[in-house]
């Protein structure tokens, strides 16, 4: 559930959410990859990592647990029992069931007054540490329960209708609506002066007939703020506004009745930053007519939370909601100096020539592109733009687009980087190749990703576990994570299962690594590797990433193959040449501790297991 509510992941899930509805049948592959990925890969301890392939097909049957993510950045979760539990503590059938109730049902609390041994003290306090784990997490309810299993959960539902039981909801509703009135008409006036504000600033979009809005006036009684507790009401008496003998508010320096929009403005921007509920504040920093008045607001109020702080230099910037022209997206985006994230989500107007248009102008610091459910958006010419113009995409840890998120893609993505990873497992088993593909990195992603990829195989004292799960490899490349902090808050870029065939047709790099921990083959070491890329065998022949050939449409594998033989050859590099050629192409550089840590993992890894550089030859084999 963490990964669900990263803000970034949280983002994509909203999307795939919408683009699903209430259909049965349509592919939720980004949601279904998070829920594979977190229940079978943590790495937040590198010295005890964990890593399985268990599989999660769901048998209604069975008692379910749920994880409710209609809002992905507060998800809820709930045990059921369909028909009892085999256990000795009696649990209620039909109901949700929380955390405590489900495990202690199976795992009863120590008897204090008893003497316990160790592994019972241990087990105890593993069943503590499970149930803590969900402590802070909403449950979900009866009503949601008999909505996704109508079939069995009605006779509960019934039953949770019963009048008595609505009888005695009902009071405990208006006991609690009373105690809560005062706060309630606050919050209903601050919710409708932000909804007048996002309304009135966003003409230009698809808000239909909302740009009226920005023409009317209002009367308003000077006690309003202060009866309300509002936040700015010390403020608003101390500025240039006053009330006439009529109420209407007016500006001492030019004697006009204030419209709607300026009279919401300033305690909108301040309950939303009290409040760190900023999504509608950021749009209005995006809109020329309207961001120097919300920074003159921001720059006035003191002290200033981090929230503010942020919304004088803004770093995300979702405009899904809106049809934004390509000429006026350019605008925004060549407006915004330290943007870090961008959604253009559901807009008509998006194609990839929009794209690179708006990649053009893009900041340096852009690392993330989120262009989901736009129907004028041609895949095909989305992957053949980023294999011809690579270096629009330079700065970009994540490109987050149909062909990304979606599994029958994977085989023919631009190629960033890579990941191949052939173990030999059993003698009778030649081999087995984990793969995964990055389109979009920066070197400083890929090096966080090799940490993590390496830690656990280097300091681990079971390094096979994780060489033996293609899941960890998916778990890991598939992302990009702040080094400070937890394995859980990671962003999930793509669904990265598989390689792409266009490493082999000279497009971005690749590592690969082949071990043999068991001593099944003649290999020099039990471990080989190396960073490769692939060069024409002729000066002079132009790379297939270059032409405008570059298509989605599979080869087949084995006239691929031929080609790559034919035309191309690998070339091997070590950590440090590889990062100074990233460089030469233009890439922003990893930070140097992080390189260092890096090659400190390298080196523990060679030294404990052996390993030598690959050769071509191996490779080409």
């Amino acid at each position: 559930m963490t990964l669900v509510k990263q803000p970034d992941n949280a983002e994509v899930v909203r999307e795939e959410l919408k683009r699903v509805g209430g259909s049965d049948g349509i592919s939720s592959a980004y949601i279904t990859f998070l829920l594979r990925i977190s229940w079978n890969v943590d790495l937040d301890n590198p010295q005890t990592p964990y890593c399985s392939s268990n599989e999660y097909i769901v048998d209604t049957e069975e008692d379910p647990d749920e994880i409710d993510i209609t809002r992905p950045e507060s998800p809820t979760y709930c045990f059921a029992a369909l028909w009892g539990l085999e256990t000795e503590v009696e649990v209620p059938s039909l109901v949700p069931l929380s955390a405590t109730q489900y495990i202690r049902a199976y795992y009863p609390a120590l008897d204090p007054d008893q003497p316990q041994d160790d592994g019972a003290k241990q087990k105890e306090k593993n069943v503590c540490r499970a149930i803590g784990f969900l402590a802070e997490v909403p449950m979900v309810t009866q009503d949601v329960l008999h909505e996704t299993w109508p079939s069995v959960f009605q006779a509960a539902q019934d039953a949770d209708d019963q009048p008595d039981e609505a009888s005695d909801r009902d009071e405990t509703s208006d006991g609690d609506a009373a105690s809560n009135e005062g706060e309630a008409s606050y919050e209903g006036v601050v919710s409708d002066q932000t909804s007048n504000v996002d309304a009135v600033s966003h003409g230009d979009g698809d808000s239909g007939g909302d740009e009226g809005v920005a023409g009317e006036t209002v009367a308003i009684e000077e006690t309003t703020d202060h009866e309300h507790g509002g936040l700015g009401a010390d403020n608003e008496t101390k500025g240039d506004e006053a009330a006439d003998e009529k109420g209407n508010v007016r500006n001492d320096s030019h004697g006009r009745i204030l419209s709607l929009f300026e009279i919401s403005l300033k305690p909108a921007v301040l309950r939303a930053v009290e409040t760190d509920d900023t999504s509608t504040i950021e749009r209005l920093l995006l809109q020329t007519e309207t961001a120097s008045r919300v920074q003159a607001i921001l720059r006035d109020s003191t002290p200033l939370p981090p929230s503010g702080l942020n919304l004088l230099q803004p770093i995300r910037a979702d405009l899904s909601k809106w049809s934004y022209t390509a000429e006026q997206l350019v605008s925004i985006v060549s407006t915004c100096k330290s943007l870090e994230s961008l959604n253009l989500s559901n807009n008509p107007n998006v194609t990839s020539a929009t794209i690179e248009s708006i990649m053009g102008v893009a900041p340096p610091s852009l690392q993330r592109l989120v262009v989901l459910n736009c129907p004028s958006l041609d895949n095909s010419e989305l992957c053949v733009l980023m294999s011809t113009k690579p270096t629009l995409f330079k700065n970009l840890n994540g490109l987050i687009a149909p062909i990304t998120i979606q599994p029958w893609y994977r085989t023919q993505l631009p190629n960033t980087f890579s990941i191949t990873t052939i173990y030999h497992l059993y003698r009778s088993v030649p081999h087995v190749t984990r793969a995964s593909t990055m389109p979009v990195a920066t070197p400083t992603r890929i090096v966080q990703c090799m940490i993590d990829y390496i830690a656990p195989i280097a300091i681990s004292k079971f390094p096979q576990e994780v060489l033996d799960h293609p899941n960890m490899i998916y778990a890991v490349f598939s992302s990009s994570r702040d080094p400070v902090k937890g394995w859980s808050t990671r962003s999930i870029n793509e669904l990265s299962q598989g390689n792409s065939v266009r490493q082999g047709l000279g497009e971005g790099w690749g590592f690969t690594m082949i071990s043999d921990p068991l001593g099944y083959t003649t290999q020099p070491a039990k471990h080989q590797w190396g960073f490769v890329r692939y060069v024409p065998k002729v000066a002079g022949i132009p790379e297939d990433n270059n032409s405008t050939t570059a298509s989605m449409e599979p080869l087949p594998e084995k006239e691929m193959m031929r080609k790559i033989v034919a035309k191309y050859t690998p070339e091997i590099h070590d950590l440090r040449s590889f990062l100074q050629l990233m460089h030469e192409e233009g890439r922003p550089d990893a930070p140097e501790d992080a390189v260092t840590k890096l090659e400190s993992l390298m080196e523990i890894f060679k030294e404990t297991w052996g390993v030598v550089m690959i050769t071509p030859e191996k490779i080409s084999g």
